[in-house]
């Protein structure tokens, strides 16, 4: 479980680098108790937000996200964390600096909704597992982390 206190200690979840990119939503409200993790789009879309907990130390981890929108007609494409198949453009490229001149992309749930999708009943295109829906939202987390530890921090 993730607590945070205030928007400052939100804000520092974040990469220094980040911080100036981060809209925290009005609605949001102060102190923060997360199971798993957080994820908000800014209202014009290009960018979701992240904020997990870093598995050995618990501390919150934030990522902003660049999403590059497709065409509503994209085939089918699944997502790389909870790896739900969805159409059109419920699966995005999202991208976020890893260094000066180097991005980095994953093909994620286009709302970072991954959450919903592992404890809802697979789709027509999804592979039925036998694992609780709260193994497979721990595992989400553990694919953040592993992202975010070969890639950004």
């Amino acid at each position: 479980m993730i607590r945070i206190k205030d928007e400052s200690q939100l804000l520092a979840s974040f990469r220094e680098t980040d911080q100036a990119q981060v809209q925290i939503p009005p609605a949001l409200t102060f102190p923060l108790a997360l199971k798993d993790y957080l994820a908000w789009t800014e209202p014009s879309g290009h960018r979701v937000y992240l904020v997990f907990s870093e598995i050995q130390s618990g501390n919150p981890m934030g990522v902003v996200f660049q999403r590059t929108k497709g065409a509503a007609e994209t085939p089918a494409s699944m997502c790389q964390w909870c790896h739900s198949v969805r159409s059109g453009s419920a699966v995005s490229l999202m991208t976020t600096d890893a260094g000066p001149n180097r991005r980095v992309g994953l093909y994620l749930c286009s709302g970072l909704n991954c959450k919903e999708n592992a404890l809802s009943p697979p789709g027509v295109n999804d592979f039925a597992e036998s694992v609780s829906g709260q193994d497979k939202v721990d595992r989400i987390v553990r694919r953040m982390n592993e992202f975010a530890k070969q890639n950004l921090f």
